[in-house]
């Protein structure tokens, strides 16, 4: 009942002097570290991060509970999650090109009297090569060898459906011979 006694005026005392412009001023450099993380990792325009930060500061401050942690783990974490939030929204509404690879650039061109020629394996291939994925595509934007990235993320994407190295192979095999005849 002591340390109960104890409490019970301690957290009064929190809430009262727990103001957004003093939590501000106490955090802003934590929030800054973190625009500072998105803009050199990812790229970006800091006062659009700035602004999402601030956003998601208002977010944290309302929804934060003392007794679940502490306010700049919260904070930290609601950053994240307003960052990610937005990226997502950002790829969503953007309409990515198609990577120019050897082969994959060159389906973009084919007429399609030769897709009608290719096998189902070969079709899927240049299907995947003239509509990626946004997973694969989301991947590759932050890499600096995009067409490596997206080749290699297709041809993963085709071993996880279950395909063979040879048969990924004999597909791309396939659509070079077409594209050259």
């Amino acid at each position: 009942m002591i340390a109960t006694a104890k409490r019970a005026p301690l957290a009064k005392y929190v809430e009262e002097r727990r103001t957004p412009e003093r939590e501000w001023e106490q955090y802003k450099r934590l929030v800054h570290k973190e625009v500072w993380k998105q803009v050199h990792r990812y790229g970006g325009d800091r006062e659009e991060y700035l602004s999402i930060a601030g956003e998601a500061f208002a977010v944290a401050y309302d929804t934060w509970d003392q007794e679940k942690g502490a306010f700049s783990t919260h904070l930290t974490w609601t950053l994240f999650y307003a960052f990610k939030k937005s990226y997502y929204r950002h790829v969503r509404n953007k309409k990515v090109d198609v990577v120019d690879d050897e082969v994959f650039d060159n389906v973009a061109s084919t007429p399609r009297s030769i897709m009608s020629r290719l096998s189902e394996d070969a079709k899927r291939v240049a299907e995947l090569a003239l509509d990626t994925p946004w997973e694969i595509l989301d991947l590759a934007k932050w890499k600096r060898n995009k067409h490596q990235t997206v080749r290699n993320g297709i041809i993963r994407y085709l071993k996880n459906m279950g395909w063979s190295p040879a048969r990924i192979s004999e597909a791309i095999q396939e659509i070079k011979e077409q594209l050259v005849s």
